[in-house]
């Protein structure tokens, strides 16, 4: 069975195969008091996925599970300087979304 950091981690990486987001969203807020975060960034920074980074990023943000300063260095992890394209934050949701401009995300599965 896998550590709770490297399944959510394996979610984020390949949403399809656990439910959605949503569903790793969940396993993020139900585990915040025992997650190991640093863990948890190590290992979505070794799978090399931009955009399941960017997805870690937006949903720590969200569930105020991380304070700002771990966010700057999430920002600035994930390298999106320059790129100009959002991500949406639920592959299988529709296009139309609340952009967010920190994580280049269009948040198409929230009430803005």
């Amino acid at each position: 069975m896998a550590e709770r950091e490297k399944a959510i981690a394996d979610g984020l990486d390949h949403p399809e195969y656990c439910g959605g987001v949503i569903e790793v969203a969940k396993g993020l807020w139900h585990g915040r008091d025992d997650i190991d975060l640093e863990q948890l960034i190590a290992n979505s920074r070794r799978l090399g996925n931009r955009s399941a980074f960017e997805w870690l990023g937006f949903w720590l943000e969200r569930l105020s599970i991380v304070n700002e300063r771990t966010l700057k260095q999430l920002v600035s992890t994930a390298d999106m300087q320059g790129d100009r394209n959002y991500l949406l934050l639920d592959l299988t949701g529709p296009a139309q979304g609340v952009r967010n401009a920190r994580w280049r995300l269009v948040a198409n599965i929230l009430n803005p």
